[in-house]
């Protein structure tokens, strides 16, 4: 909960400009063991992604929750969405999409390839849930002790 705020925080001046609106749903979690400074960079890539492929005065959810099994974030945006075909390919090095509406957005096609990677390494997985003009919603989970 501590690095899910931390990373709103410093992702907010970003989202003021687009006149967006980060909404948070966060309960406090339980501890896990995982490296704080790769979370939070995979979560900050996760939001700022968000920021980046919302237009202006949309909205970005953070939510988070606790199970038996695992521990989980979840970043949902209302922006422009992701054709189901490229779910997979986003998360290969260096893929950025040919859709007309991202074509002057920036980026190298890294991100999250390096969030793929990140989460696989804590042993845990990350879903997308997207189609264009939808928004997109990208949930990352993490096994809880002894699950």
């Amino acid at each position: 909960s501590e690095v899910l705020n931390s990373g709103i925080k410093s992702i907010a001046p970003l989202a003021r400009l687009k006149e967006l609106t980060i909404e948070k749903e966060i309960e406090v979690l339980p501890p896990i063991l995982l490296d704080k400074d790769l979370i939070r960079q995979v979560f900050i890539n996760l939001l700022s992604n968000a920021v980046k492929y919302t237009r202006a005065k949309g909205k970005v959810t953070v939510s988070t929750g606790v199970n038996e099994q695992e521990v989980w974030f979840s970043v949902r945006d209302t922006g422009m969405g992701i054709d189901p075909k490229e779910h997979r390919k986003i998360f290969e090095k260096f893929y950025r999409s040919n859709h007309q509406e991202i074509k002057g957005i920036e980026g190298s096609g890294l991100g999250l390839a390096l969030v793929m990677e990140i989460v696989e390494l804590h042993k845990g997985n990350i879903s997308v849930e997207s189609s264009l003009g939808k928004g997109a919603v990208f949930k990352v989970a993490f096994p809880r002790e002894g699950s």
